[in-house]
């Protein structure tokens, strides 16, 4: 084999393990590892369309695998890291082949950035036999899509996965061959073929992630545990996700194409034929029927189930396990839909285990606790506590030294003026020479954000103004509020208009109001809440507000750890209160939860924005209210405007493209609202944007 000059791997998805795994078992027959390159070709194209350059060593890209399934971008990190995914190089085009990265509206996609693959070609076919709409849906002036997802980097050609493989996991894109490379790094020379498809559930409207795995020899059942266990653990510390099932087949059990390759679809169909997606019946026992020991056996189930581990214990942790949020909140559901009783977060995560909810459930369908409660495993180095009792702070001279002493003194005489002389202090903070005085760094750091602003209607000087009146003093800033929102004559008017936001919810289909962070949001939900008088009312808040701050020292798996019971407990909470008709808050600019990001430009960067308020309202078919807050220093006033609801969608359109829609009203709103009034921008998220990625071209 020494004299083979040229060995081309032409399937789309080249895994790297294959790659490395056939040079070093053929290498003692003299087969050179240089002479094994990569290509990309298709049968709609008569020929190849990229090939690696005889001679070239086979290029790898280590990218992370959260930023190819959440942020869509091929982001490069350090080799063979945690949570790192090698992808092979298929080379470059061929010479007279055009290709491009495109997205779902055909807009071509920078260098990185992941989406469908493109061709052009004078080879190219001209549609499909008899199918002229699939052709139409596949061509666009002269432009034909693959079906293949990938991106480039340096003018290669990178190839991912295929687009109709994708796995939809609470919105986010997970490629299926990072699951199937997980599992063959774990199982090593043991496994033959493996495939990894969603499975879709109608509960949580997601598709829940399965593995099937054939293995080429036969292992006993101790170390086959162990390798699940391993390959679970992995999956989700590496791609963030829980599997639903991972399960052993015999040998050709994969169902494959005509051409060798794994036919993921198909395979999943003769998973549900099987019955392997067994579910329980619906008619739900009673309490005569359901025994404690039957009970807890049915929830012993339940965990395996969810989880995708067999053999749990009675004490075993659910986090440990590798449950997360999407599983733990599919617990729960099962729960309530088995037994007809809703659990309560914060006392299950007390204990995460099945004799916890056993005995939860005990009490609750007979009255007592039937099961022993084991006490919760201490955290290394801190307590479970949620909400911390709140310690006095060191004096300013302590604190900070006479720099704390100065800002101090500036803050009461700017305090004190204020209240003899409102108008005085608007008049002083809209001069050059009082911003430099009081404020220079504050002032300087609005500079740098207004000049990355479209279209501002505030003035530069109003802004940096009204962001000095509402940001330095906290006791102005107060006063201010107390004024306008108590109706009280002074400086300072309000004018409302809660027009849409009553029509909607006069509806009763719950409303869901989507704001900004600003120092506006508690008057904003006063003002809702006596004006409409709600039922129920629920505000969706970050985690981390209810750790302690010897939680937050915790290393952050910890931290998420303790806050994961704390979303959930507010997504199921304001689910119900969506579903009974009432109002739930939602700042979806900030603060991380549950749901995962779309990464749009805003304002000359590219920012990520939660679709957490999206998915609740799609669910529950809530109303999305935008809440608009400005303020005109020149008048004097404050205006808060309930806008007309966002557009959820027809219920037939595909889930995924709602959710899009919806994130991208959101930032649309969102953008016009900086735009309109600036100067009430925190400065911390001042801060995050001037510190993100620029768009290109931007500084």
């Amino acid at each position: 084999m020494s004299s083979w000059q040229v060995l081309s791997n032409g399937s789309e998805l080249v895994m790297l393990s294959s790659m490395l795994r056939f040079s070093e078992r053929f290498a003692p027959y003299g087969f050179r590892a240089q002479a094994l390159t990569v290509a990309y070709g298709m049968a709609e194209n008569v020929m190849g369309i990229s090939v690696t350059p005889l001679g070239q060593e086979l290029k790898v890209d280590w990218v992370s695998a959260n930023g190819l399934q959440v942020n869509n971008r091929a982001i490069p990190v350090e080799t063979g890291s945690a949570g790192a995914r090698a992808v092979v190089s298929c080379g470059y085009p061929y010479r007279g082949i055009d290709l491009a990265i495109v997205d779902d509206k055909w807009a071509q996609l920078a260098e990185r950035e992941v989406g469908e693959i493109a061709i052009r070609s004078n080879t190219l076919f001209t549609g499909y036999y008899l199918a002229p709409e699939e052709t139409e849906d596949s061509f666009r002036d002269g432009w034909f899509r693959t079906g293949d997802v990938g991106y480039f980097a340096d003018r290669q050609l990178f190839v991912c996965d295929r687009k109709k493989d994708l796995i939809i996991v609470g919105g986010r894109n997970v490629h299926p061959q990072a699951i199937e490379n997980i599992a063959v790094s774990v199982f090593g020379q043991s496994i033959g073929r493996c495939a990894a498809f969603g499975l879709s559930n109608p509960h949580l409207g997601t598709e829940m992630p399965v593995l099937m795995v054939e293995l080429r020899k036969q292992l006993d059942d101790a170390q086959v545990q162990q390798l699940l266990r391993q390959v679970r653990q992995q999956v989700l510390d590496e791609l963030d996700i829980s599997l639903a099932d991972i399960r052993l087949v015999p040998k050709s059990w994969v169902v494959k194409t005509t051409s060798g390759k794994v036919a993921r679809a198909a395979s999943r169909e003769k998973y549900l034929a099987a019955g392997y997606n067994h579910q329980f019946e619906e008619t739900r026992l009673s309490p005569d029927e359901l025994t404690p020991d039957r009970l807890q056996l049915i929830v012993t189930h339940l965990f395996e189930r969810v989880l995708g581990v067999k053999g749990v214990g009675l004490n075993d942790d659910f986090v440990e396990l590798g449950g997360d949020s999407l599983s733990a909140l599919r617990l729960f559901l099962e729960i309530e839909q088995r037994f007809g009783q809703g659990v309560k977060v914060a006392e299950f995560f007390s204990q995460p285990t099945v004799a916890q909810m056993t005995a939860i459930l005990c009490r609750q369908i007979y009255g007592e606790t039937t099961v022993e409660k084991q006490t919760p495993p201490a955290l290394v180095g801190a307590e479970r506590q949620m909400h911390p009792k709140t310690k006095p702070q060191p004096s300013a001279l302590l604190h900070s030294g006479l720099k704390g002493i100065k800002w101090r003194v500036k803050r009461k005489v700017m305090d004190f003026t204020y209240k003899v002389n409102g108008g005085f202090v608007i008049w002083l903070y809209g001069q050059k020479w009082a911003q430099r005085v009081f404020a220079r760094g504050r002032a300087r750091l609005m500079k740098q954000f207004y000049s990355l602003l479209e279209n501002p209607l505030q003035s530069e000087t109003e802004a940096i103004q009204c962001s000095l009146i509402f940001e330095v003093s906290t006791a102005i800033k107060q006063s201010l509020l107390n004024q306008v929102f108590s109706n009280r004559t002074g400086y300072w008017s309000l004018q409302v208009d809660m027009a849409p936001l009553e029509r909607a919810y006069q509806r009763g289909e719950g409303v869901i109001m989507v704001g900004k962070h600003f120092g506006f949001n508690p008057r904003v939900t006063k003002l809702a809440l006596v004006c409409l008088k709600p039922s129920s009312f629920a505000v969706i808040e970050n985690a981390e507000h209810f750790l302690s701050a010897a939680a937050k020292a915790l290393p952050e798996k910890e931290q998420s750890r303790l806050k994961l019971p704390i979303f959930l407990d507010q997504l199921m909470n304001s689910k119900s209160v969506l579903m009974r008709g009432g109002l739930v808050l939602v700042l979806p600019d900030g603060y991380v939860g549950l749901s995962r990001s779309f990464f749009l430009p805003f304002h000359n960067r590219m920012l990520g924005f939660r679709a957490g308020f999206a998915e609740l309202a799609i669910e529950t078919g809530a109303s999305v209210i935008p809440v608009s807050v400005a303020v005109d220093v020149r008048k004097r006033q404050v205006r808060v405007l309930f806008l007309e609801p966002f557009d959820n969608g027809p219920v037939d359109m595909d889930h995924e493209v709602r959710v899009e829609r919806l994130v991208r009203q959101y930032v649309a709103f969102l953008k016009q609202e900086w735009a309109r009034c600036p100067g009430i921008v925190p400065l911390s998220l001042i801060g995050n944007h001037l510190a993100s990625a620029p768009l290109d071209g931007i500084e």
